[in-house]
């Protein structure tokens, strides 16, 4: 890693005691699916993580994946509904209904069975606290269509419960991995409109965007986060214009997100991710998260400086 991306990590530079959290841990990492630890979070809510590589960034830092988090921040207001597919233990699913409040809606899936128990126990968690929603958690994968798939992970199991896939439909009799319930996001969210989606299902995009066709179709999303590794224009991203949506990248420097519209050529090179936003209003969207600083780390992160926005064409 370069200097100047080992620069460019915010979580530290506004948490110095993050930085002290990193030293100890020291890059050693150990891999251990049956160990758990529970985790404060910058907006003062608790969270139980596994010890795999996720985990270890929450423990280290507070935060996982600083861009999507930042933009969900912004992006969600009160008594809004937010969808988080691919929810692993609920770090975002908890920032979801911390900034939805009481009077929003927040439903998470997460199909993988181990990580499945640790999410419903940090929602049960959660329930006691009367200022956040309350979160409906599904064990279910979403794909373009019902029935059972297999899921697998990347890796060693114990060292990447977070990065599980669905096999392509010529290998589900394969005996690895686990047997999961599909289900589409039509069906789910029949006449319901839905604020913020957050997708990231290891290369499934496209088909849990196909599964909420006739939502898309109905201008019934507003916004879509989303990780996509293909290069532009991918079949998950052209999906999306075709329904009348404006991509941008999400990317981040020190002092605050960096929003761009989407561009044809490679995915930028950044762990985790590459992530992008998807939005039926841009001008929205690039209102909120315009503005310096990193709101979700509180503190000085939060600069509140507005920046020059990208020129929508």
């Amino acid at each position: 890693m370069s200097l100047l991306r080992r620069l460019n990590r915010p979580e530290y530079l506004f948490r110095p005691r993050s930085v002290v959290k990193r030293l100890r841990q020291g890059g050693r990492h150990s891999w251990d699916s049956n160990s758990t630890i529970r985790v404060s979070l910058p907006w003062s809510q608790q969270i139980t993580v596994f010890g795999d590589e996720i985990g270890h960034t929450i423990i280290a830092s507070g935060i996982f994946d600083l861009c999507v988090t930042e933009t969900i921040f912004r992006l969600l207001d009160g008594g809004d509904r937010a969808v988080d597919v691919g929810a692993n233990v609920g770090y975002l699913t908890n920032l979801m209904a911390q900034r939805v409040g009481p009077s929003g809606t927040v439903t998470a899936f997460e199909p993988h069975p181990t990580v499945f128990l640790v999410l419903e126990r940090n929602v049960r968690r959660w329930d006691r606290d009367r200022g956040i929603a309350g979160v409906d958690a599904r064990r279910i994968a979403l794909s373009s269509a019902r029935g059972t798939g297999r899921l697998r992970s990347h890796g060693p199991e114990e060292s990447q419960l977070g990065l599980s896939y669905l096999a392509a439909a010529r290998d589900v009799d394969d005996a690895s991995g686990f047997t999961v319930e599909l289900a589409k996001l039509d069906d789910l969210f029949r006449d319901d409109e839905v604020q913020l989606i957050k997708i990231d299902v290891e290369g499934h995009e496209h088909s849990v965007l196909r599964g909420g066709e006739s939502m898309l179709g109905g201008g019934r999303v507003r916004d879509i986060v989303f990780e996509e590794h293909a290069i532009y224009p991918a079949p998950s991203m052209t999906f999306l214009e075709q329904h009348g949506m404006t991509l941008f990248t999400l990317r981040q420097s020190v002092l605050g997100l960096d929003v761009h519209p989407v561009e044809e050529g490679p995915a930028p090179p950044v762990w985790p991710g590459p992530n992008y936003l998807a939005t039926l209003d841009p001008e929205r969207a690039l209102t909120r998260l315009s503005p310096r600083g990193w709101q979700c780390l509180g503190g000085v992160a939060g600069l509140g400086r507005a920046v020059p926005r990208p020129r929508l064409t």
